[in-house]
């Protein structure tokens, strides 16, 4: 069983970027250039890829000492008097208990990261009976229609699978209509759309032997016995229906004459990637990040190589049935009356938009050359339309990936109005056309491949060189065990793209399908399998079922899959400048960098030190204003209004401010990094010494807030909103908060090193003298809070609340406390030595003199606790 980058995300789609790495401050901004939902799909993907790698390395890191949390928690299992050790049924259930519940796996899941042809709609549709049962038997014909002809698909498990538009056994085909979207039509039951491809019947595998654990988080469980990287993203193709898509990537190996071989190295999935890093340069590898292709992409990068003649090539890219075949020419120029020069002589041209027909001025091709921009001819064309006079306008022609932002792509985005904003916001308009995210060159988009075409790449390596062979013939299979149907059932995966590198001698291929599920975290979805077969190649239920169970047998935890959001499109921007042309330009001192200023006003102006750096400032107005040390740095200010403004000693760095307003706001000595505060209001403001390094404070409102001695490293506080805050001596080292929420908080001596608090909430809070060692307090809540002389060690709390907690002098050593609660709580003299508490509860604790030594205590819960002087040897509360 491979391991996985884990890459956790939250639910809201702004707030995922914010995780990570504090990056995503400056996505809002950069998506006001071009269309901004290709913007938006474009900048997620390249948040992905800056923080893979760091991901990769932190859960690697987070692994191992998980793994060593749970040998610990073994070792140390039962003891006392007449123990003689756990029996092989107890052993059984141990490694049960750990790989579901991830003692290994959920210790430091918090790292940076990682929107379909044919679309899957499997059983969540309405007709349905009770208990989870389809409503057809197992082996019953079923018909379902396709380009209006009825076919049956017979169905081998107990959930039916929708293909297209389906319809109940002798039911009529109701609600259908004309669909815009590249698909054929909507469910009947459900309003899902199907494919516009051949259908290929999913194999129904029937119901599991062994029923996979039920989850105990938002991450969907991954068993997986192939090298191959899965990931998932969740979406609504069809508002308020849920989806999830799920694609496997895999690198391959080109071996001239024989099919592709699965390459050592398989990288994880990437967003788009631009020639020498460059903002403005043309894509080198397109999104993977993607919901859905109605055509499969076929690309090629790298180089071209003369023949016999140094100064002209030709390309040749065939894959099965698709052949295309470009010209190559070393660099000419217009002549003073129309006639080319002759091309200079070139030992390999680069393969790339840079090169063909184009220019700042062509909608087709903005990074070209050729077109309108002077007298250098392109150095790539097309063999059957050859530029011959300066009045010749090709269309552009190259072999790789087009920009998200370019005119052939932005014009399928539909229609962004407030119909949108109201109705399907943050998703896809209805007029949206899923062709937007076919990166490939037109005449490179094809119907979907099988994965066993033969290839030929001519003139792209040196010495007549022609790379030939087939593509690996390798399937993917996605094996989903839902909850209600109680089995499992394949999503059924399509090659999409298809992507040779010919300099590196490599091929990447993505297959990609889709799902309806429960939600936007896929809870119904127990765990997902990926296994493979050779194309074409059966795999029959109980081979799957075999697989499976080999694949997730005794051993590490299951992985996890990270679920993937998209960025929502940005609203509209509003209209342009004055209030006295922006107080004369704040009384001549003009510049005011980024300008444009949108919703103006300044309301009480002054603005101080002023310069507004990035600007914008969307919905501005700032209220009280004043912004004494201003500067704004990356401002943007989104939906301002700043109610009791100030903003102290300022800069706000990153800026942007999200969906502001900040009531009765100031922020001292502010600064704030990376700045952003997403869902912004921030109540009582003031924020104190702030600095705020990773900024962005989610969902924020933060209540009465103040953040007293601030910082802030990591920040996000993810749903916020927190009751009467303040966080005296603050700074939350690698913060988060994730659910957040309020009632008294403070925190005390904070800081709080590498913090989380996922679930959160907070009753009473306070947290005395906290730092909270390597934090995270899993479902956390905190009832009555307060943890005393905090510290707590290694941390983590696991289902937590912590009922009338205190913790006295608390420290907690190895803390843990697996299933927690603690009820009565206080711990006394605590310290907790090498904690865990399994089952915990404890319910009247206290634990007086404490330490407790070894502690771990099984499925706990010691009724009247107490516990007098403790300390309790190597315990089971040594009985």
């Amino acid at each position: 069983m491979q391991l996985e980058h884990r890459m956790e995300l939250r639910d809201e789609p702004w707030q995922e970027l914010q995780v990570v790495q504090g990056v995503a401050a400056n996505a809002h901004r950069e998506m006001s250039e071009h269309t901004r939902l290709g913007r938006a799909c474009a900048r997620i993907a390249d948040l992905q890829l800056q923080s893979n790698s760091q991901g990769a390395v932190a859960y690697r890191e987070s692994r191992r000492e998980g793994n060593r949390m749970a040998k610990g928690s073994r070792a140390n299992g039962p003891s006392g008097p007449g123990y003689r050790g756990p029996t092989p049924a107890e052993n059984h259930r141990r490694r049960r208990r750990h790989r579901r519940d991830g003692v290994g796996a959920e210790v430091g899941r918090d790292f940076g990261h990682a929107a379909p042809g044919y679309v899957q709609h499997r059983a969540a549709c309405p007709r349905r009976r009770g208990g989870g049962q389809a409503q057809w038997p197992t082996g019953a014909a079923v018909p379902y229609r396709r380009g209006g002809a009825a076919h049956n698909a017979r169905l081998d498990g107990v959930e039916s699978l929708h293909w297209r538009t389906c319809t109940g056994a002798g039911s009529q085909r109701a609600n259908a209509r004309p669909n815009p979207n590249p698909f054929c039509g909507p469910c009947v039951f459900c309003g899902f759309p199907g494919s516009g491809s051949d259908y290929t019947a999913p194999t129904m595998v029937a119901p599991a032997t062994s029923r996979p654990p039920p989850r105990t988080d938002e991450s969907v469980p991954l068993v997986r016995d192939t090298p191959l990287v899965p990931f998932t993203i969740p979406w609504q193709i069809r508002p308020p229906a849920h989806n999830l898509v799920v694609a496997v990537k895999g690198t391959f190996d080109l071996v001239p004459g024989q099919p592709a071989t699965l390459s050592e190295d398989q990288p994880p999935p990437f967003g788009d990637q631009r020639y020498d890093g460059e903002e403005k340069a043309s894509l080198r590898y397109a999104s993977d990040f993607v919901v859905h292709k109605p055509k499969a992409d076929v690309m090629l990068v790298g180089h071209a190589y003369p023949a016999d003649n140094p100064t002209v090539a030709a390309v040749g890219l065939q894959v099965g049935r698709l052949q295309r075949t470009l010209a190559v020419f070393g660099d000419r120029s217009w002549g003073t009356l129309g006639a080319q020069s002759k091309p200079t002589s070139f030992d390999r041209m680069p393969l790339r938009w840079e090169r063909a027909m184009g220019g700042p001025l062509s909608e087709a091709n903005p990074v070209g050359r050729g077109f309108k921009t002077g007298v250098m001819l392109p150095n790539l064309e097309r063999r059957e339309a050859l530029v011959s006079s300066p009045r010749d306008v090709p269309p552009p022609a190259c072999f790789g990936p087009m920009a998200p932002e370019w005119k052939s792509r932005t014009g399928r985005l539909g229609t962004f109005q407030s119909r949108w904003l109201k109705e399907r916001w943050p998703f896809f308009p209805e007029d949206f056309d899923f062709s937007f995210f076919n990166a490939a060159p037109p005449e490179q988009q094809v119907p979907y491949l099988r994965g066993d075409e033969p290839y030929a790449l001519h003139g792209v390596r040196p010495a007549k060189g022609v790379l030939s062979g087939s593509l690996p013939g390798l399937q993917p299979r996605v094996f989903a065990y839902l909850d209600r149907a109680g089995a499992f059932s394949e999503a059924a995966l399509h090659l999409d793209t298809v992507w040779f590198d010919a300099d590196e001698a490599k091929v990447v291929l993505v297959w990609r399908g889709m799902m309806v599920v429960q939600d936007d975290e896929a809870s119904d979805v127990s765990v997902l399998f990926l296994t493979t077969t050779k194309v074409g190649e059966a795999l029959s239920p109980q081979q799957a079922q075999q697989r499976f169970e080999v694949a997730s047998g005794p051993g590490e935890p299951a992985d996890s899959l990270p679920v993937l959001p998209i960025e929502p499109p940005e609203t509209p921007l509003a209209p342009p400048v004055s209030r006295a042309q922006v107080l004369s330009w704040i009384q001549t001192k003009t510049p005011l960098a980024g300008k444009d200023l949108t919703g103006v006003d300044l309301s009480a102006a002054d603005l101080r030190g002023a310069d507004f750096s990035g600007c914008v400032l969307p919905g501005a107005r700032l209220e009280g204003a004043r912004l004494e040390g201003a500067n704004l740095s990356g401002a943007v200010l989104s939906r301002v209004r700043a109610t009791g403004a100030c903003f102290d000693a300022c800069d706000l760095s990153g800026a942007d401010l999200a969906d502001a307003i900040l009531v009765n706001a100031t922020f001292r000595k502010a600064r704030m990094a990376e700045a952003n505060l997403w869902r912004a209001d921030a109540s009582g403001g003031v924020f104190a010494d702030v600095q705020a390094p990773g900024g962005v404070f989610a969902k924020a409102i933060l209540a009465r807030c103040s953040f007293e001695r601030a910082q802030i490293p990591k920040g996000d506080f993810t749903e916020c909103v927190l009751g009467e805050t303040r966080w005296n001596g603050a700074k939350l080292d690698d913060a988060r908060f994730y659910g957040a929420k309020g009632d008294r908080c403070t925190f005390d001596g904070a800081s709080l090193k590498s913090a989380r608090m996922d679930r959160a909430v907070l009753p009473n809070a306070d947290f005395r003298s906290a730092l909270a060692e390597e934090s995270v307090w899993e479902g956390a809540d905190l009832q009555r809070s307060s943890l005393h002389g905090a510290r707590l060690s290694r941390a983590n709390f696991k289902r937590a609340i912590l009922d009338h907690c205190v913790l006295s002098t608390a420290e907690a050593k190895g803390t843990f406390f697996r299933k927690a609660s603690l009820r009565g709580a206080s711990l006394l003299k605590a310290n907790l030595m090498q904690a865990n508490f399994e089952g915990a509860d404890l319910s009247d604790a206290d634990l007086r003199g404490a330490n407790l030594y070894q502690v771990e205590t099984w499925r706990a819960k010691t009724h009247g606790a107490k516990l007098d002087l403790a300390l309790v040897a190597g315990s089971k509360l040594a009985k």
